[in-house]
């Protein structure tokens, strides 16, 4: 349950990978948590914004705080992220399945953030479903 509880306490967050395509796990998760009442700022250099909301280069240019970074990228492309969103002050990153290795996860501790290994569609689905 924790993670669930995360979700539910958490307000703010960064989707790291986020894209118009409405198939995607990126897209359903904004989505979701945005249907869940949450602030959820889209983070993918390739876009400019994604269904009519500013979609930023990186979490540098989001105005105000971010709690969670949600990361839906590649984790060598995630690997890069990692300063910027210490800078920004993001404590917890949230890595779906996929978006992580062993490298990343060693650096993102080296750095302490919070580290959550799950998919934020599966927490909210099995809460949904009990």
């Amino acid at each position: 349950m924790k993670n669930l509880e995360l979700l539910n306490e958490t307000q703010t967050y960064a989707l790291i990978g986020m894209n118009n395509k409405k198939k995607t796990y990126a897209y359903k998760i904004f989505t979701l948590l945005e249907k869940k009442g949450k602030t959820v700022y889209a983070v993918n250099p390739n876009y400019t914004e994604v269904d009519g909301k500013t979609s930023y280069e990186d979490v540098s240019q989001i105005e105000g705080d971010v709690e969670i970074a949600v990361m839906v990228v590649n984790p060598k492309i995630g690997i890069n992220l990692l300063e910027k969103m210490k800078e920004k002050n993001i404590k917890t990153l949230w890595f779906q399945p996929g978006s992580h290795d062993e490298a990343l996860l060693e650096k993102a501790k080296e750095m302490e953030f919070e580290i959550v290994l799950d998919c934020v569609l599966d927490v909210y689905y099995k809460a949904d479903h009990q």
